[in-house]
């Protein structure tokens, strides 16, 4: 609510305005929220739109991905049904753009994920983005 105080969002923060929620103007301010969390030696990453979560163990590259108007208490994993394969793709691609362009950390010299890896992609193919990326987050958390 900095812009109500008539106050600037400092450059080592991320946000967006609230006001147009609590004004009625919108209903939310984000397509989706999107998490990096350490776990020991490993990190877990998770995209969350209205109805989807996906998320990934870092170390082990395991998915789940959970309906959460149908399953709230995330019971029925469907990351490894056929069906739901468009979805998963797509959180997936999801998390990757916001992590190729989103500073999580704001810790003042903090690189983004991608950048502070040196991550290219010599490929477009789905599958072999994903190898590369589990590859790779496994050699930069083991260091």
């Amino acid at each position: 609510f900095l812009d109500l105080a008539g106050g600037d969002l400092p450059d080592y923060c991320q946000g967006m305005s609230l006001l147009p929620i609590v004004t009625g103007q919108a209903d939310h301010v984000h397509d989706a929220v999107f998490s990096e969390i350490a776990n020991g030696k490993s990190f877990n990453y998770m995209v969350r739109d209205r109805q989807w979560k996906w998320y990934t163990h870092g170390r082990s590259g395991k998915e789940c991905l959970f309906d959460m108007v149908t399953d709230p208490r995330e019971t029925d994993n469907l990351a490894s049904q056929p069906g739901h394969a468009g979805t998963t793709q797509r959180l997936r691609d999801r998390l990757l753009t916001f992590l190729m362009s989103t500073q999580l950390n704001h810790a003042r010299g903090y690189r983004i994920l991608f950048d502070r890896i040196g991550m290219t992609f010599p490929t477009e193919d789905h599958e072999e983005r994903k190898r590369i990326i589990h590859k790779r987050l496994c050699e930069v958390h083991d260091a």
